[in-house]
């Protein structure tokens, strides 16, 4: 397995998952794919709205989406089903930007099941253009999903919905 690089970010995939398994209210529990795509989720939207990356950690255009490998090892216990961990989770304190931004993603991605949010990310440019080169859609592979894809996706997607303002208003996901 090659070796992962690491983004220049203040937190971690892991830290950002904690907080995400501790804070979320939503309808339904959350399973791994579901944590990955809202992972996706709040890197994209962080980079488009602050030319950063929000966790240090790659995400890879793997078959069912865009995945952090570490976090799905870290949960794939749990395969399809809800994540339960063993121990209590003690999340970290976000600043307010980043906690702002995760809330935002959890209020617009949250509600939405793991096989949408599969689907969505299916049909955006950011993981449509790190598959690229692969001989079939259902082909193993651990292409990275640039940051700069994701800023230029999501800013784009920003232009479209808010005339290009800074409001951090993400209902307009498409």
């Amino acid at each position: 397995m090659k070796t992962k690089k690491k983004l220049d970010a203040k937190y971690t995939a892991d830290q950002i998952s904690d907080w995400i398994l501790v804070n979320y209210k939503g309808k339904e529990k959350i399973t791994n794919l579901k944590l990955q795509k809202l992972l996706y989720y709040c890197q994209a939207w962080y980079l488009a709205f602050n030319n950063k990356p929000l966790f240090k950690d790659e995400i890879q255009a793997w078959l069912h989406g865009p995945v952090v490998p570490e976090i799905y090892r870290k949960f794939k216990e749990f395969a399809w089903n809800p994540i339960e961990p063993k121990e209590a989770i003690t999340p970290i304190e976000l600043d307010d930007d980043s906690e702002n931004l995760v809330r935002e993603v959890l209020k617009e991605y949250g509600d939405v099941d793991p096989k949408s949010l599969e689907a969505m990310t299916h049909n955006e440019d950011p993981w449509i253009n790190a598959r690229k080169g692969i001989r079939s859609p259902h082909d193993y592979w651990e292409g990275e999903v640039k940051c700069k894809d994701m800023r230029d996706y999501y800013r784009s997607r920003l232009a479209e919905n808010n005339g290009g303002g800074r409001k951090q208003d993400l209902s307009g996901k498409g």
